[in-house]
Formats: C-alpha cells, structure tokens, sequence
C-alpha cells in the first residue's frame, strides 16, 4: 500500500529560495528571508527587493510564489523544521 506522504518529495526552504531567486534573476529581483526580529513584523518573513535595492512587496508567501513560478512541482512540498531543532 502506498501512503501519501511517500508521494510527496520534502524539499527545505532555503533550497525553493534559491530556485526562486534564479527564476527571478533576470528580472532583478530578489528574494528574501527576515530573521525573526522587530521587523520581521512589519516585513514578514520573507519579501521581495527589486534591482534598486528597494522593498518591492513584503509578507511573500513562499510556497505560493515558488508554484506561481513552476519551481515548486505539485508533487513537492517544503519542509517545515521541527520544534526545537535548528533550520
């Protein structure tokens, strides 16, 4: 019997940021990751910065942009670190 979850790959965050950063390079935009601090708030925790420099759009959802993207396959999924544990 096959599960589910033996149908899905787990794939880490950082790995999708960095296929969502060559997918966007050649627009000039980048993503990315706000370590949890004050500004995490008011940036989220991840956000796109444009060939100025300059925050393009904050609170990007990670998972949404990189399937937009196609860089994310449907039988893939990111991995979620445990509690307690380093990313």
């Amino acid at each position: 019997m096959i599960m589910e979850a033996d149908l899905y790959a787990s794939v880490s965050a950082d790995a999708v940021v960095k296929r969502v950063n060559r997918r966007m390079k050649c627009l000039g935009i980048t993503l990315k990751a706000m370590r949890p601090r004050r500004r995490r708030t008011h940036f989220g925790q991840f956000y796109l910065v444009g060939p100025d420099d300059l925050v393009t759009d904050k609170h990007v959802d990670l998972e949404q942009t990189a399937r937009e993207l196609g860089v994310l396959m449907d039988n893939e999924e990111i991995r979620t670190p445990s509690p307690g544990k380093p990313c």
